[in-house]
């Protein structure tokens, strides 16, 4: 069972609002198996962000993303997640190293409205060390998913000096 396809009860930091004036443009290029995001409808307006480009054990990544609305319509997603990708995963098989909340309820997003999504993740020593990847993805309400592009990571070897 796709793990994306079980819903969770996590609340969620999402934010709702009219954009102000902010100009969209571009398409992202899609990723194995998903869609790009139309540029007609639901695109990204601020790309995902982390703060952090590497992690070790104990570290907490966290990262924000902004979708808006620029069609005439409203648009409904069922699931909007920060994805995480240790090395050798892959969008569509996983391992799922997901940042958390993750949205998994119907939302609807009016004409010229944001979705802005913040979520977080806290590595451990069994966490795999190597490039990772994260990226922002939701599923429209036809289950289409809709890919941002990559943004990379890496997690590395605590420094045994760091206490000292």
């Amino acid at each position: 069972m796709n793990p994306r396809s079980v819903i969770h009860t996590v609340p969620v930091l999402l934010s709702l609002a009219l954009a102000c004036g902010s100009e969209v443009g571009g398409r992202t290029i899609p990723s194995s198996g998903h869609q790009a995001l139309n540029a007609d409808g639901l695109v990204i307006s601020s790309p995902l962000a982390l703060d952090k480009t590497i992690v070790v054990a104990g570290d907490t990544l966290h990262g924000t993303v902004t979708w808006q609305n620029t069609s005439a319509t409203p648009i409904s997603i069922q699931f909007a997640v920060i994805s995480g990708r240790r090395p050798g995963g892959t969008n569509v098989g996983g391992p799922y190293d997901d940042l958390l909340p993750k949205l998994t309820s119907l939302q609807t997003i009016q004409p010229g409205a944001t979705l802005t999504l913040s979520a977080a993740r806290t590595f451990t020593s069994a966490d795999p060390l190597g490039a990772w990847y994260s990226y922002a993805t939701y599923q429209d309400a036809g289950g289409a998913w809709h890919d941002g592009p990559n943004v990379n990571f890496t997690v590395g070897q605590p420094n045994p000096l760091a206490g000292w």
